[in-house]
């Protein structure tokens, strides 16, 4: 959020920043005294229309005072310090209040979030503490090594059982072997370097994080395993991870493999899909609302069903999908003509939503002629989600893994969201057709009734500030559910000890390695998968349920709208309108509102995904570029007209490039501000559907 926006957001308006001729911040000029510095010293063409419009009319004010710059510079800087000042404690004072935890001992606002659900709303021996590295450690067998020990079937002309065939596993004196082959009483481990504590790969006295034993006491222990399996008679053949690594490249193992459909182990992460937004009409003329839900994230952590506890993992024996709740990696075949397709689908970094792998996977743009095999879908995702996209017409062709969960509740965040939300509602005050005793009245006991909250009439009233933390309180808790854990991480050192020291860790993997100065390296650093530790505040089936029941909700919307869709993008919609389509509207979780208050589009075009502008009933117009600042000189360039002019060309190399000449970056490996021009192309990007010849889109596989 801008500086200049802090006063309002906080109600503190009696703070106003100012404004200061930056360009005229040069040595010759510190000590100057006398007229105002020109207008161009301001830079009016980078603030926005409405801010520059602002300025030039305090400009003229200003122009015939004197100008002191070692004065004025010292009032701005100590004013846009007061403001941050003022309005961080303010913040901090309305989050303790409210929440009893203080703000600023956490580094995000989803931390502090989670720790005022934690301290006060979260129920004990509910929420499970999913495994960093995963259920399968426990009941697990290895991708890789099942990979092997079909090869050396395959190559050998021998029946191998394995985890994956037969009736899984063969038990030795009670304990599995990875593979055994009856016919020539032979039994192959695979031995995985992390697990087995590979001399080779890892240090002898580095303690395994899973199994808490040395890595040396794991290697012991796996040969005196090898060893007690030969004095039982059996051949016994071992494949280290490290030598398969290099076996899998050769040219013999990559033509015996193929065609081999070995799946990897279910990972929960990759349920885990942000929100969906897409264009669906690149031009169009006519009538058209644009409406947005409210408060949609909060409306799903308050009314949806959640699983908790730990999840069955299913591998076999699978029942019909209605049967589940969870996550589940499956095999599916989309339906040919779904306008709208339900299940989404990562391919060249973006999330899309097609009917077809093979399209969407090399973008085609012709009508699709594949066949159900290279149309079908093989991903992980919510139960919920797939049980839609059943009644869609998906068919389920295969499953591999469930994880299942036989307890849910729908009460995991209610009291979370009903004090943050009563605080929001309260601080808003009245509706404006709350005018007498009676409306306001009615208004209370209406809230009551659908949100089952119980507002106070003597807190309601507009409180800027509290509103602000209430709602950054609702929309910035479930996130931290999802967080990734094992973030880049950045170590300065000042000697070759500690370089070294960082460099042959084998609990981590260095990204990077640079010299910010004479006297220091820096390395840019994770930790190697294994080695990640475990979180106490993460669940990633809570974000991925989150995230499924917030595309589920919008899903319906589409649906129902189905070709009248111009535009979409995670919690709104713009549509065509009849008069007839329009969805009710409301105040409550959930709702609809009109986002141009009773205007009518009467124009729209759109670039693609976060790239959109249209004209309205009333004159004025709107552009939205993701990655571009529209300020008054940008939007020069880049508007309406200029996004209709590329968009109905259809010419995807024509560029408008904007130019920024004192845009702020940071050098990284210089630890350094600095200003740099910087030029940005807009171009048509917009490859997640199929664009017909009359600017409307079909889903790849249609």
């Amino acid at each position: 959020m801008a500086l200049s926006r802090l006063p309002k957001t906080f109600g503190l308006e009696e703070l106003t920043k100012g404004y200061f001729p930056h360009l005229f911040n040069r040595p010759e000029n510190q000590e100057y005294v006398g007229e105002y510095p020109d207008v161009s010293h301001y830079s009016p063409s980078t603030m926005s229309s409405a801010e520059r419009e602002r300025f030039l009319k305090w400009y003229e004010e200003k122009r015939t005072e004197i100008f002191d710059f070692q004065k004025e510079m010292l009032v701005y800087c100590r004013s846009d310090v007061d403001i941050l000042r003022r309005c961080c404690m303010e913040f901090r004072a309305q989050f303790l209040n409210v929440s009893g935890v203080d703000p600023f001992t956490y580094v995000t606002i989803a931390s502090a979030c989670m720790a005022a659900y934690r301290s006060s709303h979260i129920q004990e021996d509910i929420l499970a503490m999913v495994p960093v590295n995963g259920y399968v450690n426990k009941t697990c067998y290895s991708r890789d090594g099942v990979r092997w020990l079909e090869y050396i079937s395959s190559k050998e002309g021998i029946y191998i059982r394995h985890s994956l065939n037969g009736f899984g596993e063969q038990l030795i004196e009670g304990n599995p072997v990875d593979g055994f082959c009856v016919e020539t009483n032979t039994i192959y481990q695979y031995q995985g370097c992390f697990y087995h504590g590979c001399a080779k790969c890892f240090e002898r006295n580095i303690i395994n994080p899973v199994s808490g034993i040395s890595m040396n006491n794991l290697l012991l222990k796996s040969d005196e395993n090898v060893k007690n399996l030969r004095l039982l008679g059996y051949t016994v053949i071992e494949m280290w991870e490290h030598d398969f690594i290099l076996l899998k490249k050769t040219e013999e193992f990559i033509r015996i493999m193929e065609g081999h459909e070995i799946v990897d182990r279910l990972n929960p992460r990759d349920a885990f899909f942000g929100g969906r937004t897409n264009a669906v009409k690149l031009y169009f003329e006519g009538q058209a609302k644009y409406i947005d839900f409210t408060s949609l994230y909060p409306w799903v952590n308050k009314y949806c069903e959640y699983p908790i506890g730990h999840p069955e993992i299913i591998t076999e024996d699978f029942t019909d999908i209605e049967e589940y709740f969870g996550v589940v990696k499956c095999k599916v075949i989309p339906p040919r003509s779904l306008f709208h397709p339900v299940l989404p689908y990562r391919s060249h970094g973006k999330l899309m939503f097609p009917l077809c792998r093979s399209c969407t996977d090399t973008l085609q743009q012709s009508v699709c002629t594949h066949n159900d095999d290279h149309r079908a879908l093989t991903g992980t995702w919510v139960s919920e989600e797939l049980k839609k996209a059943k009644s869609m017409g998906y068919k389920i062709a295969k499953i591999y893994e469930v994880y299942h969960f036989s307890k849910r509740s729908a009460d995991l965040f209610k009291s979370y969201i009903d004090l943050f939300l009563r605080l929001k509602q309260e601080s808003s005050g009245w509706p404006t057709e709350c005018v007498t005793e009676e409306t306001k009245k009615a208004y209370i006991e209406s809230y009551a009734k659908r949100e089952g909250i119980d507002l106070n009439a003597e807190c309601i009233q507009v409180n800027p500030g509290r509103r602000s933390v209430a709602k950054l309180a609702l929309n910035s808790f479930w996130g931290r559910w999802g967080m990734s854990l094992n973030k880049n991480q950045l170590s300065f050192v000042s000697s070759l000890t500690e370089f070294n020291k960082i460099l042959s860790d084998s609990t981590i993997k260095v990204k990077d390695i640079f010299l910010p100065s004479p006297v220091a390296a820096a390395l840019m650093w994770c930790k190697e998968e294994r080695f990640v530790p475990q979180d106490t505040s993460t669940n990633v089936f809570l974000a991925a349920f989150t995230t499924c029941y917030a595309r589920l909700k919008l899903y319906d919307e589409l649906e129902r709208l189905g070709r009248s869709v111009l535009y979409f993008d995670t919690d709104s919609i713009i549509y065509q309108t009849d008069g007839q389509n329009d969805p009710p509207t409301g105040n409550f979780l959930g709702d609809f509102t009109d986002e141009l208050d009773g205007r009518i589009i009467t124009s729209f075009v759109s670039g693609g995904p976060k790239n959109y502008a249209y004209n309205l009933s009333d004159g004025t117009s709107n552009c939205k570029i993701k990655g571009f600042s529209l300020n008054f000189k940008n939007s020069l360039i880049l508007n309406y007209e200029t996004v209709k002019e590329l968009v109905c060309s259809m010419d995807k190399a024509a560029v408008k490039t904007v130019l920024n000449p004192r845009k702020i970056i940071v050098e990284k490996k210089k630890r350094k501000l600095i200003n740099k021009e910087e030029a940005r192309k807009y171009q048509l990007i917009n490859d997640k559907r199929v664009i017909q010849s009359d600017f409307s889109t079909l889903p790849y596989g249609f």
